[in-house]
């Protein structure tokens, strides 16, 4: 019986603050708040991992943290940027702080 085990590689990860975009913690990429509920998470060119992550070899979670619940939704504007938008119940963007992790499935 063949054995077919999926491995992630780790890219990326850090915790953001929602007002202003700024990573209180980030490994192999920066952050930035392009808009009321919008960020960029942008893969640094040094990652040991390579700075490119495209969309058909990534494995990616959004987390947002707080009181208030919104929904995140990660796009692969390119394969070294990432654009999260964080969502309030009626859909409308709104700032939150969330916590990220990218990955490559091998």
């Amino acid at each position: 019986m063949a054995i077919n085990i999926a491995y992630i590689q780790d890219i990326a990860s850090g915790t953001v603050t929602g007002g202003t975009g700024v990573a209180l913690r980030a490994r192999g990429c920066s952050t930035a708040r392009t808009g009321v509920g919008v960020y960029t998470i942008t893969i640094m060119p040094n990652n040991l991992a390579g700075p490119d992550l495209a969309a058909a070899e990534s494995m990616s979670k959004v987390n947002s943290v707080g009181a208030t619940p919104l929904t995140a939704d990660l796009v692969h504007t390119s394969n070294t940027v990432k654009t999260v938008t964080l969502r309030n119940s009626a859909g409308a963007a709104a700032d939150g702080d969330f916590s990220f992790r990218l990955g490559r499935l091998d």
